[in-house]
């Protein structure tokens, strides 16, 4: 080692600093901890285990800002030299900084600098996965295995928003695109979330939506949005006993892309509108779905109704309406045109007035 410095003596020494930091101690940060990832990153990993669990505890109580921003900065540090040992089997690490993550109670800036901190190791894991899938779904299976495990706990919404900043962090590239491993990512998400029974993974498909909303306002995609795609995939693969499920994620996904700055982020409309068309006319179709996906799907149309360029929405209305005067959807016109009315006047009165008419006076 350096200077004639075993590991073992580097690590006593951080060890101490650690469990007796105070704000006033920070001058020694150079010394006890700047040198020892670079200088051997095997040596180092027999020690990762418990320098992250003391660092965990650190930021997760500590009275100090100062103090707070170091232990990061040291985790940082921590992931990024000893990342290639780290992401073959990534569950190890999760499991420590679960935790801070919101598992437990956390302050906003501990979960969100703890879901950045993860996210480059996530990042990892699924730039890896073109060459080995294994390392990605290990960790996201783990993940979601333990979402589902801490629902009944006392802050079950602040793990799943503690997710979706991490998941939405490693999407996301620089300068306001996405990263080349989102697309990775992304489906490995949505085959876990859709695998299985559908109502013990409704906070995964939460998790999902989430993490496709905060990319949405910050990523500006060319071409098929994710949440396009994803949509399109679940209404394919709508096999029996999962129609509900697949339809309500489909529906949802669709509805945050459009609403979202005023469906300024879509690309190109003309996809949307016909995935959108498919899913009205298997919830219309499928006798398992269920009565709040069908008022979920009217809700996401009321929103894309009025956010479509006319261009691409005029040649695909009758089709679309005509599938909402129908059938399952009958029950529901009304309370969809309400909707619509107060969504945007304007629209409702040149797009829908006309079938309002003929739906509640048929001899007109």
């Amino acid at each position: 080692m350096h200077s004639g410095v075993t590991s073992r003596t580097k690590f006593v020494k951080l060890d101490e600093v650690l469990r007796s930091l105070h704000s006033s101690t920070l001058s020694w940060k150079n010394d006890a901890v700047a040198e020892w990832p670079p200088l051997s990153r095997v040596r180092f990993e027999k020690h990762f285990g418990t320098v992250v669990a003391l660092l965990a505890s650190l930021v997760a109580a500590h009275p100090s800002v100062d103090v707070i921003e170091w232990g990061f900065n040291c985790l940082a540090c921590l992931f990024k030299y000893l990342s290639k040992l780290l992401v073959l089997d990534l569950r190890p690490t999760y499991a420590l900084m679960a935790p801070l993550l919101g598992r437990e109670h956390q302050k906003s800036f501990v979960l969100q600098f703890t879901a950045e901190a993860m996210a480059h190791l996530t990042r990892k894991a699924a730039a890896l996965s073109y060459k080995n899938k294994q390392p990605l779904r290990l960790l996201l299976e783990h993940i979601f295995a333990d979402l589902n495990a801490s629902k009944e706990s006392r802050n079950p919404k602040e793990y799943q928003h503690g997710l979706m900043l991490m998941f939405s962090a490693a999407a996301r590239g620089v300068k306001g695109v996405m990263h080349s491993s989102a697309t990775a990512l992304l489906d490995c998400i949505f085959e876990i979330v859709t695998t299985g029974d559908s109502e013990n993974n409704l906070a995964g498909e939460e998790v999902l939506r989430g993490t496709v909303m905060f990319l949405t306002y910050h990523v500006q995609v060319d071409g098929d949005h994710p949440a396009m795609v994803l949509a399109r995939k679940a209404l394919e693969e709508t096999s029996q006993g999962r129609v509900t499920a697949n339809s309500r994620i489909a529906s949802s996904l669709l509805l945050t892309v459009a609403a979202i700055k005023k469906g300024s982020r879509v690309a190109s409309w003309p996809p949307l509108l016909d995935t959108l068309a498919k899913l009205l006319l298997i919830v219309q179709t499928e006798t398992e779905v269920e009565s709040e996906t069908s008022w979920r799907s009217c809700l996401t149309t009321a929103v894309v109704l009025q956010q479509a360029p006319l261009d691409s929405l005029l040649p695909r209305l009758s089709r679309i309406l005509d599938i909402l005067t129908k059938g399952r959807f009958a029950h529901y016109f009304l309370a969809f045109c309400s909707l619509s009315h107060q969504l945007g006047k304007e629209r409702f009165h040149s797009l829908l007035m006309s079938h309002f008419k003929r739906f509640v006076l048929p001899c007109c």
